[in-house]
């Protein structure tokens, strides 16, 4: 099983509405395709992860939904990494808020 992980910083943008953007990733948790997910709060970041059967299909609904819904908020606030099969050995980077960093697909 591949994971999701998404990373948000919230003090990069002081508008992110953190409780709105929590809920919607605790939201997408309940989809079909999520086995598993977690979420830990630390003092200047939120770590979502969603384990899940379809890793392409469930970032594609979190770009097309979450990130859509809170835009330019979400985009220079987060990191999300696609952790393979063997863990950070063959992971994916597919979304970090510096530009200048190259981005994998999956």
């Amino acid at each position: 099983m591949k994971t999701l992980l998404i990373q948000v910083q919230p003090q990069r943008v002081s508008a992110l509405p953190v409780e709105r953007v929590t809920a919607a990733f605790t939201a997408i948790s309940s989809m079909p395709e999520v086995v598993e997910h977690g979420f830990e709060r630390g003092d200047d970041y939120l770590n979502f992860s969603f384990g899940a059967s379809d890793v392409a299909d469930l970032w594609r609904h979190i770009r097309s939904r979450v990130f859509a819904e809170f835009g330019q908020c979400l985009e220079a606030s987060s990191i999300v990494i696609c952790e393979g099969e063997s863990g950070w050995d063959d992971y994916h980077l597919l979304h970090h808020f510096d530009d200048a960093i190259p981005r994998d697909t999956l």
